[in-house]
């Protein structure tokens, strides 16, 4: 069996494991982003996850100085139910400004200069 080709335009962090809140119209989801990169992220929720091609907003706090929450627009872009055992999951690709581009940048980086460390 082969493995399907990485689609993803540019390097992630994973595991990348922080609480978020997906906003799917007028429903608010408790969630964890499980995976991040600077266009995109892999959530996983707590419920229904978002259809695929719907536009959310992904709320989370980001770095060690993260005073207000961000509020990330995103498109889903593949959703996954709670069926098979795994946990509902969806990949989003965000559309975000340049200030959102580098926070994100910003806390790759930290990860990966302290995963150098251990």
């Amino acid at each position: 069996m082969t493995e399907a080709p990485d689609k993803r335009g540019s390097a992630r962090v994973q595991p990348f494991v922080v609480r978020c809140l997906i906003v799917d119209g007028a429903r608010r989801l408790p969630a964890y982003l499980t995976d991040l990169s600077v266009t995109g992220a892999q959530v996983t929720v707590e419920g229904e996850p978002p259809a695929a091609g719907t536009s959310v907003v992904v709320e989370v706090r980001l770095g060690r100085d993260a005073a207000a929450a961000r509020r990330l627009p995103a498109t889903v872009q593949w959703a996954r139910g709670d069926d098979p055992p795994p946990p509902p999951s969806f990949g989003v690709v965000f559309r975000i400004g340049e200030d959102d581009r580098r926070a994100i940048e910003g806390v790759l980086a930290d990860v990966r200069q302290r995963a150098s460390q251990i």
